[in-house]
């Protein structure tokens, strides 16, 4: 009866997880499950804000500098003894000042404000193109998972069964005790890589319910296979080339480098003095009365001239290159390990798919039942129970590989090549 009861426990317990209620559940297939990441995901929502910050602060580049008013009034006249004399007799003074930037900075700013909010529409489309595989790796994931839990299940509930008919003959004196007990040990066993799996597949539930930014628990609907799509043969030059095109971050790379140019421009512009132009009146404060002035002011790039500036720029348009080269090697390297993961798990896929058939399961039903039936062995039983546990545990592992390897390709050059 415990063996009973930790049967329907576990059953509950795994299928809880992906056969709930209707209003508990959220069935997706990957389309259906990539429109509502691009929908819901808040890292998404996030970056997305962060574009509209970058293009405010364009539009906040490109506004000149607001023009200065002083007015000066008297407080006291000491040979009148007047507080405020402002009138026709009295002294009032206003100025204005407006800064006109030289040397092409206010472009160059605007260049740069420009640059960073490409930048960041880079940033957004290199966050979708990361999250999406990982996405679509738990959905593959997930599926599999659940495959196995089912087939665990059926193991489990079969072998329950078994167990409490071995403890009424045991009862009875036909059959040793020791049997029932290797029966016992196998059902904790079977129990216990049930519990591993059913672990994993609560991480990647929870990773699938963040993406998607939901409390349902997800199921993946995936459609029937095409195994010809994986007969493609991927040249590792051609994608490096897509890669190099396509990649957002190989793109925003670019884009850094040309913004440490910029910037290395404008702090060479940086020492060209702006010019300051002003206009004053003075009531009778000046030289005359109702004085009316303009001028100019500007500094003298006498003992500040950017020189460090100038250089920190300089070493930073150097990182930006070498961060540049360097990426292009990191491209190269993740294109050549995504297309020889591609192409071990597809030949591990076809070759797997050869040895493995519907004869399996034929066999696992007529075993059980010639089992019961007194006509094998509890060692051959338990023998072929556990390599076929293996084999339908390493089938979902290698159908779920090959549908990663493909996404993988997909990811690493930012192209739809499966």
């Amino acid at each position: 009866m415990f063996f009973r009861n930790v049967s329907i426990v576990a059953a509950v317990c795994c299928l809880a997880g992906f056969q709930g209620h209707a209003s508990d559940t959220l069935s997706v297939s990957i389309p259906q499950a990539d429109s509502i990441f691009l929908k819901e995901n808040l890292q998404i929502i996030a970056a997305q804000y962060n574009i509209n910050y970058q293009k405010a602060l364009v539009i906040q580049s490109k506004v000149y500098p607001n023009p200065t008013v002083s007015a000066d009034f008297n407080a006291y006249d000491p040979n009148s003894k007047l507080y405020f004399r402002t009138g026709q007799t009295g002294q009032k003074a206003f100025a204005l000042e407006q800064l006109i930037l030289l040397g092409g900075k206010r472009r160059a700013q605007i260049d740069i404000a420009k640059k960073e909010a490409d930048v960041a529409a880079y940033e957004l489309e290199d966050l979708i193109r990361n999250l999406k595989f990982t996405l679509h790796n738990s959905m593959y994931t997930v599926k599999q998972q659940v495959n196995v839990l089912k087939k665990y299940n059926e193991q489990l509930a079969l072998l329950d069964t078994i167990i409490q008919s071995y403890e009424i003959q045991t009862a009875k004196g036909n059959i040793a005790a020791k049997e029932v007990v290797r029966l016992k040990a196998v059902y904790l066993k079977i129990n216990n890589e049930r519990a591993e799996v059913l672990d994993s597949y609560n991480e990647e539930m929870s990773t699938l319910r963040l993406l998607l930014n939901t409390r349902d628990v997800v199921i993946p609907k995936l459609g029937k296979r095409d195994d010809d799509k994986f007969r493609k043969v991927l040249d590792v030059e051609s994608l490096y080339a897509t890669a190099m095109n396509n990649r957002p971050d190989v793109k925003m790379s670019a884009l850094q480098s040309n913004i440490a140019d910029l910037t290395l421009k404008l702090e060479k512009r940086n020492p060209i003095p702006d010019l300051a132009l002003n206009s004053s009146y003075d009531q009778r404060g000046g030289a005359f009365n109702n004085q009316v002035n303009v001028g100019v002011a500007f500094d003298l790039p006498v003992w500040n001239r950017n020189r460090g500036n100038i250089m920190a720029a300089h070493q930073q348009v150097n990182i930006s290159n070498t961060n540049k080269t360097q990426l292009g090697e990191i491209v190269y390297n993740d294109v050549q390990h995504a297309v020889a993961m591609y192409n071990r798990s597809v030949a591990e896929y076809f070759k797997t798919k050869d040895f493995y058939n519907s004869d399996f399961d034929i066999v696992f039903k007529g075993l059980s039942e010639n089992f019961q039936k007194r006509n094998i062995s509890l060692i051959e039983f338990v023998d072929f129970l556990e390599s076929y546990n293996e084999s339908i545990t390493e089938l979902q592992r290698v159908q779920a590989q090959v549908s990663v390897a493909a996404e993988k390709i997909n990811q690493t050059v930012s192209s739809e090549i499966f």
